[in-house]
């Protein structure tokens, strides 16, 4: 598995929202093989702390952009 950072626009959410956006995410993407370790919420992005299969990406990020 490979590590990587994945940034969206936050247009709605603060920092306090990051422990259930953390779970939610999780739970959207249960049965990947793929492990979110950490949420952070800023101003402008939400970042994902993500270990994920490198083919696995695009289907990852499409499930969580779908949701937030």
């Amino acid at each position: 598995m490979e590590r990587y950072l994945i940034h969206l626009k936050n247009e709605k959410h603060i920092p306090i929202n990051s422990r259930e956006i953390l779970y939610r995410s999780r739970d959207l993407i249960s049965g990947m093989s793929a492990h979110i370790r950490l949420a952070r919420v800023a101003t402008t992005f939400i970042e994902f702390d993500v270990a994920i299969e490198t083919k696995d990406v695009d289907t990852l990020v499409e499930k969580i952009i779908s949701y937030w």
